[in-house]
Order: C-alpha cells, then structure tokens, then sequence
C-alpha cells in the first residue's frame, strides 16, 4: 500500500510542472432551441445554431466575435447589427483583415439580413445554404461574402478586401453593390446575376472563370483589369462606365464573351490571347496618349467581332494576329 502510495505521489509530481502549459478548449456551444441576442455579446467559443432553429439578433446589437465563427444550420435573422473582431492583429500594418472566421451558412442554413455590418473576418459570409440580404456592408476581411449555395443581395458594399468581394460558385443575385480597394469585384464560376455595380481600385472588376456571368450597369474606375473571361465562361456586361482603367477587357481564350455600350477611358481596350468568340458592341473608348502597347491587342482563333466602335486619341490602334477573323462594322 505504501509502495502504491509513492508511486502516485512521483506520477503527480511529474504532472504538476505540466499543468501550467494546458490551455482550456474554448466554450464551443449549441443553440437548440429559438433563441435572441441583444446588447453587445462577446464570443468566448465557436456558435452553432442548430437546424430547425432561430437564432434572431435584434437591432442595435455588437459582436465581439474574437477569434471564433458562428455557423448557421438552422436560421440566423439580423437587423440593425455590427460583427467585427477586437483581437489585435498578428502583423504590422494589418488592416484587420481574417481576425475571426465570419459567418458560415451551412448547406441546410438560412440567414436574413438587414442592415448589417461585418468587419475582420475570413469570410464575411460563407454561402453553402441560402443568404437574403439587404444593406450589407463588409470591411476589412479576405473575402466579403463567398456563395458556394444561393444568395439573394441588394445594396452590398464591399471595402480593404484583400480577395473578392463576390465569390461565386453557386447562385448569385446582386442588385446594387459598391466595391472599393478590394483584389476583384466579382470572381464567378458559378450562375452570377447583377446590375448596378461600382468598382473603384480594384484589381480586376468582374472575372468569369466558368458558369454564366451577366451584369448591367457596371460602373468601373482606377481598375487594373475591368473585365477577365475565358474558354469555358458566358459573360455578358452592358451598360458600362468607366475612367482611368488600364485594360478595360482580358478576353484570353474566350469561347463566349459580349460587351454592350460602353464608354470607357483608359489605356487598352481589349487583350485577347487565342479567343474563339468574342463580341463588343457600342463602345467607345477614349485612349491615354501615353499608352505605349496597341489599343486593341487580339490574337483571334475564331470569330471576333467589333460592331460600332469609336475610339480616341490612340498611338497605335491595333495589333491583330491568329488563324481566326477579326470582324470591324460600323466602327471610326
């Protein structure tokens, strides 16, 4: 007995110097059933609500969601509420950008939003389910809102964000959105849907990928690239307006590209690098005069066509190349 004794007076000596470096698990939690938040609520672990339930925070509300996420099964509704992150920052100079995770919208998940502002976070929103939101604002993240499911945005503002502030692989529906110092505006593989969208610094503005792109009424300025497609997108963009805009169209390898009234200023009009099919109508398009590489550079390997193009003030007009046919009607 004795001899058992000191063996678990040695093992709890050995174990004791050790217990200072054991950190305790943060305080994850379930919310089972319909539940609401108010005033200002500081997260001390991962949230999740649970499906078939409502968690509802109601206006004038502010998370402090440190470094965790909420992640939504069930359905999150919020009006008139501020998401951000108070933790310091890792990295001098940091905007704050991916200090909590943001959002998840899990694929059986609903949130409705109105009136709502997140900053810090990974993703803002990340859309497996359903997103509804009107007057959602997002700063100072990764990625603003990232829908892999369906959402469903009107007046979205997206500013500081270091990827995209749409990324979307699934159901995009966007009516009115501000994007402004971001990577790219809209980033879609998926089925994307906007009108009236401006873009102001910003990498590229709209890039297909893959799926369908559509948008109307785009506004882009202070932009590297305004516009990117390639083999395997449909990207149709009408309405645009623009300044200050170094390639106003990275047609690459398009099979299914269609620009619709424009009138642009910029250095280059379009890059096209094997294209299939592309086609620009209605634009107008006022060169810098310190461009030095062709306004138009298209190396074409199908059918590319330009229908009622204006453009100004060009010190070379265009370099034309490929096995393909470069169609000019009605163009000055």
């Amino acid at each position: 007995m004795a001899s058992a004794r000191a063996h678990i007076i040695v093992l709890l000596l050995l174990i004791a110097p050790l217990a200072c470096f054991i950190t305790p698990s943060a305080a994850d939690s379930v919310i089972n059933s319909d539940t609401e938040w108010s005033g200002e609520i500081t997260l001390s672990g991962n949230v999740t609500v649970a499906n078939g339930t409502t968690l509802t925070i109601l206006s004038g509300t502010t998370i402090d969601a440190k470094e965790y996420w909420i992640s939504v099964e069930g359905t999150l509704s919020a009006s008139d509420v501020f998401f951000n992150s108070t933790i310091p920052s890792l990295t001098q100079g940091s905007h704050g950008a991916g200090l909590w995770v943001g959002i998840e919208v899990a694929s059986n998940g609903h949130a409705l939003f109105q009136n709502v502002v997140i900053e810090n976070a990974e993703n803002g929103v990340l859309v497996e389910g359903t997103l509804n939101a009107n007057n959602l604002v997002v700063n100072d993240s990764y990625i603003a809102i990232n829908v892999i499911g369906s959402s469903s945005v009107s007046d979205f503002s997206a500013n500081h964000i270091d990827f995209d502030a749409v990324r979307n692989s699934g159901d995009t529906d966007l009516d009115g959105a501000h994007f402004e110092d971001i990577a790219i505006g809209v980033s879609n593989s998926g089925n994307f849907n906007g009108q009236d969208i401006t873009i102001t610094s910003s990498g590229v503005g709209l890039s297909g990928s893959n799926g369908n792109l559509i948008a109307n009424r785009v506004g882009i300025s202070q932009t590297t690239v305004g516009i990117s497609s390639m083999l395997g997108a449909s990207v149709e963009v009408s309405n645009i307006t623009g300044s200050d805009v170094v390639l106003l169209v990275d047609a690459a390898n398009s099979d299914d590209l269609q620009l619709n009234t424009a009138a642009v200023a910029g250095q280059r009009l379009l890059s096209a690098n094997g294209a299939t099919q592309y086609q620009l109508n209605d634009i107008q398009f006022q060169s810098s005069s310190n461009a030095n590489r062709a306004t138009i550079d298209s190396n074409c390997a199908g059918t590319c066509q330009f229908n009622q193009l204006e453009i100004w003030d060009s010190n070379h007009l265009a370099s034309l190349s490929g096995n393909g046919q470069h169609e000019f009607l009605a163009s000055e």
